[in-house]
């Protein structure tokens, strides 16, 4: 038997051989799921990475948002404060009610399962008011959560930030997510 235990949680499992094969009472056959592997989705099951909710999220002076950190590559944001840690405004053509309207639909029809390989817990919005959108978006296998912000300071331009809040490279999700989130709202129209 192999014992796992943390503060409060043991886990008691099994120890199978790599290879060994079990038959069910199906009578298909079932392989033995390796060690390492099973092990990682025993961490991934008991643990929980999903840190602390910043208290100093939300639109700041003239609807700017936080810049990044830069002791890690894990944000970007439009208050930079790098090339690193930077992403540019996305500009729309549109009144500002339609616009948080668009990014609200986007995000709402964001796949549970995520999207290109990240998110797979899914994106929910946690905050949607006036001018500001906030979400959390949850990784699939140890539930890291990234913080997602979206501020329309005028009516012009959407400010965005997308932060792990844990580590200090996100191997880049936050890209992607933005990429996925930006390519969303081209499609509806009126965005640039």
């Amino acid at each position: 038997l192999l014992v796992l235990a943390a503060p409060a949680v043991a886990f008691v499992a099994p120890r199978a051989a790599p290879s060994r094969r079990v038959e069910g009472a199906s009578g298909m056959r079932a392989a033995a799921v390796p060690k390492g592997l099973a092990s990682a989705l025993l961490v991934g099951a008991v643990f929980s990475f999903s840190g602390d909710q910043p208290a100093n999220l939300g639109p700041g002076k003239n609807g700017a948002l936080l810049p990044c950190p830069t002791a890690t590559t894990n944000c970007l944001s439009t208050s930079g404060p790098d090339e690193v840690h930077s992403t540019k405004p996305l500009k729309f053509k549109k009144p500002v009610d339609q616009a948080v309207a668009d990014v609200k639909k986007v995000l709402s029809d964001y796949p549970a399962g995520g999207q290109n390989g990240i998110d797979g817990s899914g994106l929910k919005v946690i905050e949607a008011r006036d001018r500001y959108i906030y979400a959390q978006a949850t990784s699939g296998f140890f539930g890291f959560t990234d913080d997602v912000e979206f501020s329309f300071p005028d009516d012009k331009q959407m400010l965005i930030r997308s932060a792990s809040r844990l580590g200090d490279s996100d191997l880049g999700v936050n890209a992607k997510r933005l990429t996925y989130i930006t390519a969303e709202l081209r499609s509806i129209g009126g965005w640039e």
